[in-house]
């Protein structure tokens, strides 16, 4: 009798503590909303953030991992006096804690990143600043952590995909809310230049909100996050629209090509499927001619943008956005390197330290940017880690929950795919999903 009670009231407590637990979460997801109204609000709902973060450590440590996802859209909008940025407060507690608590065991793979972003911060942006050099070390440091932590349990990344849901519909709501335009853009159509408005929600590059929207997609696609197939098809409506809003033809192609890959090698070509998959793409179409000749907002624009590309007259500069000068200009630089430069690198071409004595801009290209960086031989071992990492999980896929490396597996199609728009060496957002 009184065993059933003890275990009533422990039962009883836990409840208690998972509500607290739950608002506490609640709160530190909301309150980014209130930082728009001035810099001294920003700064005090910032000082509060980092009180709520503390008193999660001390109370609920093991579910500080999910406060990530939130942070990682409002990086820029939640800071402190001094420029620092609650992110960094939480990657400093995050750390604390976890090695305090726990001894960490890394990958093979996870070492060979690591050094090498010791040896590049160490040897080439320290050259830039050397505060600089040492945080992206601590940023490479945080991340393996968290990957590694994790992945400890497949719940652990089932939720780590549904808070990042939770944050873009919060994301998509705030942009709606501010206005949060990336800026007009012109297009070139026929003898007419038009308009176009691009989202770039709380990023500040839309095809970097494109990247995050296309990996939470895919996670609400294949993840049964929601129990509710109602509430499941609302939220995947959203995030098309949202990702739609971006205007951007990488985040597009991104999704209808991985959708096309989820249609072979997962669901095998089932023709329910397939018609589904044919319905989808006939209803595009449809929407693209009406929304050429009805304004809708956001759709109007990507139809725009879509038929400029498609009246270009296969014109490559016009179809990667300007991009081919750069790729060309980037490229000449690399062969005309000296033969060591060319396989070690030492060049600064990276989101976060950019040499503007040498380039006119990223090459919005990862793996061109890679080789000025890091050089042929650290190329050839950053894909080499994450060839290895795709392979060994796709092994693994029917050993483990599936669902779950089936979501891991298409975040790193992503990943790659946006290697060909995006420079992300060295940015701790894309490096998540890299080493995930």
């Amino acid at each position: 009798m009184n065993d059933c009670l003890i275990n009533e009231q422990n039962i009883k407590v836990n409840n208690e503590f998972k509500s607290i637990e739950k608002v506490l979460l609640l709160i530190i997801y909301i309150i980014p909303f209130f930082t728009q109204f001035s810099p001294m609000i920003t700064i005090i709902i910032s000082i509060i953030q980092v009180l709520l973060i503390l008193y999660m450590f001390l109370s609920f440590d093991k579910s500080t991992y999910k406060i990530l996802p939130v942070l990682l859209f409002f990086y820029s909008y939640m800071i402190l006096p001094g420029g620092i940025s609650v992110y960094r407060v939480f990657t400093i507690l995050f750390l604390i804690n976890y090695f305090m608590r726990n001894k960490l065991t890394l990958k093979k793979t996870h070492i060979v990143y690591l050094s090498i972003v010791i040896l590049y911060s160490l040897l080439v942006i320290s050259t830039d600043s050397l505060k600089l050099s040492l945080t992206t070390i601590f940023d490479m440091v945080f991340i393996i952590t968290y990957v590694s932590n994790l992945k400890k349990t497949s719940n652990k990344t089932k939720s780590f995909f549904k808070y990042l849901t939770y944050t873009a519909l919060l994301s998509f709501v705030f942009t709606i809310i501010n206005k949060n335009i990336f800026g007009s853009n012109f297009i070139y159509i026929g003898q007419d230049w038009v308009e176009i408005t691009r989202m770039s929600g709380t990023f500040e590059d839309p095809n970097y909100l494109g990247f995050f929207l296309n990996i939470i997609i895919f996670s609400n696609i294949i993840l049964p996050l929601f129990k509710n197939k109602t509430i499941r098809i609302l939220i995947l409506a959203i995030l098309y629209y949202y990702l739609f809003s971006t205007v951007s033809i990488t985040g597009i192609l991104c999704n209808f090509l991985g959708l096309f890959l989820y249609l072979i090698l997962v669901l095998k070509l089932k023709i329910k499927y397939v018609l589904l998959y044919v319905t989808l793409i006939l209803i595009v179409l449809m929407g693209y001619n009406y929304s050429l000749s009805h304004y809708i907002a956001h759709i109007s624009d990507i139809s725009i943008r879509i038929k400029s590309l498609l009246t270009s007259n296969k014109d490559l500069d016009l179809i990667t956005s300007n991009r081919t000068v750069l790729w060309n200009y980037n490229w000449s630089y690399f062969t005309g390197q000296s033969p060591f430069k060319m396989l070690f690198g030492g060049n600064r071409i990276t989101p976060i330290s950019f040499d503007k004595s040498k380039f006119m801009e990223l090459s919005h290209q990862e793996y061109l940017d890679l080789i000025l960086n890091i050089g042929l031989m650290g190329f050839i071992i950053i894909m080499t880690i994450f060839i290895t990492d795709v392979f060994n999980y796709y092994k693994t896929i029917d050993a483990h929950d599936k669902e779950t490396v089936l979501t891991i597996l298409f975040s790193k199609y992503v990943w790659f795919f946006y290697g060909f728009a995006l420079t992300m060496f060295l940015d701790s957002r894309f490096s998540l999903f890299f080493l995930l």
